[in-house]
Parts: structure tokens; C-alpha cells; sequence
């Protein structure tokens, strides 16, 4: 059985070995069909000369007759039979000069009829090993195909997630503005914002970063509060009279209450921060 990995550059080199077998086919087949015809040939020289030395020894009788009739008669006898003999010793070297070359014929047609087999087994062989290639072909093809669609597929998402990756990178350009216009605006009212995931946890902690954070307004914001300085702003929308009245307390959606919680996110004034130091310090004596 044929190996199924043929290399391609063999292909040209197969279809040329076909056509020489099929040149050679055809010269052998000549050459059968020309010993046929010399076959034939002689075997009707032979005929012939069978027929021929039939004639002869018919003759042969009536030879002897002759000769015993008269001197001149045998001597035109022995003529005969001697040109008789002539041509028969000749047409018996022509007949095995002929039997000579039949033989030599039979030989070349029987050389002829074993590379037609061998030609024809090879021609088989390479059949089957170009129809290999051509699975092979087919199968290279449809592997092409379902990687050109894979790679199309990969390119759209490529360019789906640049798209994302644009439109994300414009938002956090964005957030970052706002972000740094908030903290802008918190400087320029004297506000302190605190907040964090660590607020419902450890209540008191919170009260000493807010306290931190108040003396280093205090220090870098002095005299730049006005009135209203008492308000309580907070980033969650919970109102001031609730904050002042429920410092360390929240609701939940479901109605259910909490304690020691704070909000996520709370802008402050000065003095409010001083009342939560205070009462801190009040809870922890």
C-alpha cells in the first residue's frame, strides 16, 4: 500500500512516467501485432513446402521411369533431381532461419507481455497514489477554508474589542475629569470626603481618618468657611436631619436596620467633623 504522504513536486514526474508507459504500451502492442503477421507468414511458408515436397515425391516415379527409358531421359532426370535437391536443401535453411527468428519473436513478445503487466501494475500504483493527493488536496483545502473563516471570525472580534477598548478608554478619560473637577470643588468649598468599603466594619477607625483628614483641612483651609459650614452633605442622598439625628445608624431597602453604619461616600464640613471627633471621643471615655 502506497504511502499517503506524497510530496508534490512528484506529481509532474508521475504524470510524465504515465505517458512513457503509455508510449511504451503502444510499442509493445506493435510488436506483438508484428509477430503475429510474421508468425502467420511462416506458417504458411511451411505449408507450402510441405506441399511442395508432397509434389516432389509424387514426381519422383515418374523420374525413374525416364531414366530406365533412356540415357538422354536420365540424364535429364538426374538434372532435375539434382536442381530438385538444390531447392529443397534451400528451403530448408530458410526454414529454420525462420524458425529462427519465430523463436526469437516469441521471445521478444513474451519479454514485451511481462513489462505490459509490470507497466500496467505501475500504472495502477500511480493511480492510487494521485488519488491520494487528491484527498489530500481536498483535504488541505477544506482545512485552508475553516482557517480563512477562523481568522476572519478573530479579526472582527479584534476589531470589535480596539472598538471597546476606544470607547473605555474615553470613558475613563472622562471619569477622570470629573473626578478631579469633584475633588476641585471640595477644596474650593472646605468640604472633606470620606467613605470606603471599610465604613460598616470598623465605625471608629473611620472617625479617626475623618478627624485626620479635618486637622489637615483646618490647617490648609482656615478662615474659609462660612455660615452654612454646620450642613452635611452626603454623596449616598441621605438627608442632614437624619445624619445629625442617626449618626451611626442606616436603613436598608428591605426595611431592615443595621447598627454602627455609616455612609459609603460623605462630604462634611468642618464643624460636623469636629461633632463626630467629639462624639467618638465621648463613646470611647
Amino acid at each position: 500500500m502506497a504511502s499517503r504522504h506524497v510530496p508534490y513536486t512528484d506529481i509532474s514526474d508521475m504524470g510524465r512516467a504515465a505517458q512513457e508507459t503509455e508510449i511504451q504500451r503502444a510499442a509493445n502492442q506493435q510488436l506483438i501485432e508484428e509477430g503475429r503477421i510474421i508468425k502467420h507468414k511462416e506458417l504458411e511458408k511451411m505449408r507450402r513446402e510441405e506441399e511442395s515436397k508432397d509434389d516432389s515425391s509424387s514426381e519422383r516415379p515418374d523420374v525413374i521411369i525416364k531414366i530406365n527409358n533412356g540415357s538422354t531421359s536420365r540424364l535429364s532426370s538426374q538434372r532435375s533431381s539434382a536442381d530438385l535437391a538444390s531447392s529443397i536443401s534451400s528451403r530448408n535453411l530458410d526454414a529454420r532461419e525462420l524458425r529462427a527468428q519465430l523463436l526469437q519473436l516469441e521471445e521478444k513478445v513474451k519479454g514485451a507481455m511481462l513489462s505490459n503487466v509490470q507497466l500496467d501494475n505501475d500504472k495502477q500504483l500511480l493511480k492510487y497514489e494521485v488519488d491520494l493527493l487528491k484527498d489530500k488536496l481536498e483535504d488541505l483545502t477544506d482545512a485552508y477554508a475553516s482557517l480563512n473563516k477562523i481568522f476572519l471570525e478573530n479579526k472582527r472580534e479584534l476589531a470589535y474589542q480596539k472598538m471597546q477598548i476606544v470607547e473605555l478608554t474615553h470613558r475613563l478619560d472622562y471619569a477622570r475629569h470629573q473626578i478631579e473637577a469633584r475633588d476641585q470643588l471640595i477644596v474650593e468649598h472646605g468640604l472633606v470626603l470620606i467613605g470606603g468599603t471599610n465604613v460598616d466594619d470598623n465605625p471608629t477607625s473611620n472617625m479617626e481618618e475623618l478627624t485626620a483628614t479635618n486637622a489637615h483641612m483646618s490647617s490648609t483651609n482656615k478662615g474659609k468657611f462660612t455660615s452654612n459650614d454646620s450642613n452635611l452633605v452626603m454623596m449616598n442622598g441621605l438627608s442632614n436631619n437624619n445624619n445629625h439625628s442617626k449618626p451611626n445608624s442606616s436603613i436598608h431597602q428591605n426595611g431592615d436596620k443595621s447598627s454602627n453604619h455609616l455612609p459609603e461616600m460623605v462630604l462634611i464640613t468642618k464643624s460636623t467633623a469636629e461633632l463626630l471627633n467629639t462624639l467618638s471621643e465621648t463613646t470611647l471615655g
